[in-house]
């Protein structure tokens, strides 16, 4: 994973060659420590006014790399170099992309030797070029091709760390007395051919582009729901972001346009008040029930006031209160079962009444369990292997499918995620989409925390984010948070105890809630509060959950006590 500039490719780059390179650099491991920077004009260009290098790598001690790209079909004929387009367009030119390099390589040097000056070491530098042909197998051969600088179709599934430290191991050969920058050079020299600008894109800007991509890997992601079309029964698993729930609601439009009487059930409160929502014509209609599975079963009795609501009630003494009630009753079983947080909800006695709601029950029915059964397990004490041997013991075969995608998270938001929470798994793989740094607040006393975070809810409105698209979590309550003790001029402060406030258009006040019930919700820009330890498997499953709900911004406050995990974490990660 290379550092990227500019971080994200631009949506005016209509180069499909130049995206498929740019996603090679920001995918491969091996580039950690690698800065790539990505169309550099250079005026005073030496054969022409100015030209544009196509990627530029800086490589601490390798060297400096200059590449050209050219993507669709590159062919020469009688001298000339035709290249041909997607849209069938073919452009000719006598010059060779091999040339176009190397005179970019020279024009760099000259650049650099100009600010530096001839004597500096940066005008002795390793300055090697290379020619990516992404789409197509080149076969030309002739005096301006050097074979070994060239990456075509046919090596392009490799990593590209090995095509680049290829080429700066054998230009190093042909060249044993220049200069090999390091990584104090590499930073310096990315600060002189393209420093920060004091223009900042802000937040809200970043904000569009990125809830774009997601909407677009969200669509993609549907495509998983093909293995419900050939298994009636299936236990769909992936990590935060990875668009379970959003599966979940696709699949019950699809059942429901085939005709079938479809029962939705999930645990969290908040999480089934939004699937009412997406699904809210279909249950008026009363083709679909929907909400936790604790609503339901208690919607078929009256309870006493003076039932004390506990832990036991819930996973004991609810189950067998509703199956006694139903039993005397005309019930018509669904189709059709679709459970979210499968997670939190297979345990033998709930199990018991999804194989009375359904046709066929557990054993034979239809039924679809999306879940995190690993890390966002937080209101079951099963292990997976408990939860698959009693999903085992009560039924027939099913089929399982891993989700690997995020379609939720920024690639920053997600390498977070994994960074500390220091998975022996990796519950997702990383997006492509990048966004805004993640910010770490390390706060020495309340008072602290409450001075950082007015000043970071400040910042996000004053970049131009709504208050609307931000919401603050927080492993305690309201009262007990460090959100009660602040006082924020011209915003108000919600506690989210209704989901449809994050969709009313006209609401102005940022949301707040427990990281408890937010479990399956997700906002634009997350900040997370409150986190005086981060040592024990509980408080990491919470600051999980809480991390993966952010869309395109995070920021997090964590007690200065444990910041020396927070950078032992980092150093595991990198290494």
């Amino acid at each position: 994973m290379a550092i990227m500039i500019p971080p994200r490719i631009s949506k005016e780059v209509r180069s499909n060659a130049e995206r498929m390179v740019f996603k090679k650099f920001n995918d491969d491991p091996e580039c950690r420590d690698w800065i790539v920077l990505h169309s550099l004009m250079l005026n005073d260009y030496l054969p022409r006014k100015y030209g544009e290098i196509d990627f530029l790598v800086l490589i601490p001690d390798k060297g400096i790399v200059v590449l050209e790209v050219k993507g669709g079909r590159v062919y020469k004929k009688s001298g000339m170099f035709y290249h041909s387009g997607r849209d069938g367009s073919t452009v000719e030119t006598n010059k060779s992309p091999f040339v176009q390099v190397r005179d970019n390589g020279f024009s760099l040097k000259k650049y650099i030797s100009d600010e530096f000056g001839n004597n500096s070491q940066f005008s002795k530098c390793l300055i090697g070029t290379g020619v990516i042909f992404p789409q197509c197998k080149y076969k030309a051969r002739g005096p301006e091709e050097i074979i070994w600088q060239i990456l075509d179709k046919s090596g392009f599934h490799n990593p590209i760390s090995k095509y680049i430290s290829q080429l700066c191991k054998l230009f190093h050969k042909k060249h044993q007395n220049a200069y090999v920058i390091n990584q104090t050079d590499a930073a310096e020299l990315k600060d002189f051919l393209r420093g920060d600008v004091d223009v900042a894109i802000s937040p809200r800007v970043i904000a569009d582009e990125v809830e774009e991509e997601i909407v677009r890997l969200t669509t993609e992601q549907y495509d998983c729901l093909d293995i419900t079309e050939i298994n009636p029964r299936v236990l769909i698993e992936g990590g935060a972001g990875t668009g379970k729930t959003m599966l979940a609601v696709e699949l019950a439009r699809r059942l429901i346009f085939k005709g079938a009487r479809v029962l939705m059930l999930c645990y969290n409160h908040m999480l089934g008040d939004w699937l009412k929502l997406q699904l809210k014509n279909d249950c008026n209609s009363g083709l679909i029930d929907v909400g936790t599975l604790h609503s339901f079963m208690e919607s078929f009795f009256d309870i006493d006031h003076d039932t004390l609501r506990d832990d036991g009630y819930f996973k004991y003494e609810l189950p067998v209160r509703f199956l006694e009630s139903i039993e005397k009753m005309d019930f018509k079983k669904y189709d059709v079962v679709i459970i979210d947080e499968g997670q939190d909800l297979i345990r033998p006695e709930y199990l018991e009444v999804i194989d009375y709601l359904l046709i066929g029950g557990v054993r034979k029915g239809n039924y679809y369990f999306f879940g995190d059964f690993i890390n966002q397990a937080i209101f079951n004490e099963l292990s997976l292997d408990d939860l698959l041997g009693y999903l085992n013991h009560r039924t027939d075969k099913y089929a399982r499918y891993r989700l690997r995608k995020n379609c939720r998270n920024t690639r920053e938001i997600a390498s977070s995620t994994l960074m500390l929470n220091s998975f022996d798994e990796n519950p997702f793989d990383l997006p492509d989409n990048r966004g805004i740094p993640v910010k770490y607040n390390f706060y020495n006393n309340d008072s602290d925390q409450n001075n950082r975070l007015k000043n970071e809810l400040q910042s996000l409105i004053k970049g131009g984010v709504k208050a609307k698209n931000i919401t603050i979590l927080s492993p305690r309550v309201f009262s007990d948070s460090a959100v009660s003790r602040l006082t924020l001029s011209g915003n108000s402060i919600v506690a989210l105890n209704d989901i449809s406030l994050l969709y009313k258009k006209n609401r102005k006040g940022i949301t707040f809630s427990t990281i408890h019930s937010f479990k399956g919700m997700e906002n634009s820009f997350i900040v997370v509060t409150d986190f005086d330890d981060i040592s024990n498997e509980f408080s990491m499953k919470l600051l999980y959950i809480a991390m993966s709900r952010a869309r395109v911004g995070l920021s997090i406050f964590i007690s200065a006590s444990q910041e020396k995990i927070y950078k032992n974490r980092k150093k595991e990660y990198i290494n």
